[in-house]
């Protein structure tokens, strides 16, 4: 794994899923999850005792501040794992880690503007595996070498409410699409992109929409007419 200096949150919250998937901060650790933390906690440079407080027994909040060191694949050992945030960090070009496709229980999930190069492969095809997931952010991420797939990838996530594309060094057409699965999305933000082509068609057939920001997209053309009729927009 790479090295990174994190200037500002990490932020990990492991719901232990109850019948009802609720997170229960007054049930202790299992020993595999504890274990799994302690891990992760000892890859990191923690030169402020800032995670002296967390004595490895609430497993349901685990935040970190200001540290540096590894970003250890002990997080595959967390079953329940489903929020996971690396958002406003430095890490100093790493890539994103190819583990965290195999983390299926996330249902939220922001790599935004944390200093992350790229992907670790030019595809985005593992987050299609992330079937659970409701939020997704990789805002300042640059997914221009994965442009193509993106749309036809994220359209097999019928259960995402957000999506945040900001700023992704993206300089190519947004592609269409035959037919839209993605029909809870709440909010779509593709914003500061040059994506340079028409509107895409497609978003008018996402009737769930609340907010929409393309703003300093490159986009030009015409508005479809079928957007003013989008119910809750």
């Amino acid at each position: 794994m790479g090295m990174f200096s994190a200037f500002g949150q990490i932020l990990l919250i492991l719901c232990l899923l109850s019948r009802k998937l609720v997170c229960n901060a007054d049930t202790p650790c299992s020993e595999s999850d504890r274990k799994a933390l302690v891990d992760f906690r000892n890859g990191l440079r923690d030169p402020e005792n800032r995670l002296s407080p967390w004595n490895g027994n609430d497993c349901c909040q685990y935040g970190f501040w200001n540290l540096s060191g590894q970003i250890d694949p002990a997080l595959l050992r967390l079953k329940s794992l489903s929020y996971l945030d690396l958002s406003l960090n430095t890490f100093q070009g790493i890539p994103i880690p190819n583990f965290i496709g195999s983390l299926k229980r996330l249902r939220y999930l922001n790599l935004s503007d944390a200093g992350f190069s790229a992907l670790a492969v030019d595809d985005i095809k593992w987050v299609a595996g992330l079937g659970l997931l409701r939020n997704l952010a990789l805002n300042g991420v640059d997914l221009s070498p994965v442009w193509s797939d993106w749309v036809q990838v994220l359209n097999n996530l019928p259960l995402l409410n957000e999506l945040h594309l900001s700023g992704c060094g993206i300089f190519s057409p947004i592609p269409s699409l035959q037919s839209v699965n993605f029909t809870s999305l709440t909010v779509i933000d593709l914003s500061f992109n040059n994506f340079d082509s028409k509107f895409p068609d497609w978003i008018v057939n996402v009737s769930s929409l609340l907010s929409l920001d393309m703003s300093n997209a490159g986009l030009n053309g015409k508005i479809p007419l079928g957007i003013s009729e989008l119910p809750n927009l």
